[in-house]
């Protein structure tokens, strides 16, 4: 399954998004944040780093959403 979060970058979100990514076997995930991964959410996505892409954009226009 793959899953797509919105806000992944703040802190409730980061914490699901692991969460997920660690309790599913294949699962993988697009992380979309306006701002970009700060190096200490880098280091906590690190073991789930290879089921886990992240993309900078707005989804609250359609531009975001063509990134997807």
């Amino acid at each position: 399954m793959k899953v797509v979060v919105t806000g992944g970058g703040g802190f409730v979100m980061a914490n699901f998004l692991r969460h997920w990514l660690e309790a599913g076997r294949s699962d993988t995930a697009i992380c979309v944040d306006a701002a970009p991964l700060d190096a200490a959410a880098s280091r906590y996505f690190m073991p789930v780093a290879d089921r886990l892409e992240t993309i900078q954009g707005d989804v609250t226009s359609p531009a975001g959403w063509a990134q997807l």
